[in-house]
């Protein structure tokens, strides 16, 4: 997370799901705070596989997309149904 924050230009935004690799994160945010960046996320865990929850997860990513936010060219979706 530290080196996805440091990668982030100024005002700009980082959205993650979940914690895949099962590890506490121990982030500095004063950076973060510093540039303006906004940290979005959350973990759903076996909620996620719901479809119901799959399907509006999917649509704020689209959401994002088409208003400039967010080009879904650079998301990487991990799944173990991939």
């Amino acid at each position: 997370m530290a080196s996805s924050l440091a990668i982030l230009a100024p005002e700009s935004r980082l959205v993650f799901v979940g914690n895949a690799g099962d590890s506490n994160y121990s982030v500095d945010l004063w950076p973060a705070m510093q540039s303006n960046q906004t940290l979005l996320g959350g973990f759903m865990g076996a909620l996620f596989e719901r479809p119901q929850i799959r399907s509006t997860f999917d649509e704020l990513l689209v959401a994002l997309e088409n208003e400039g936010s967010l080009s879904l060219d650079d998301v990487t979706v991990r799944s173990e149904r991939d």
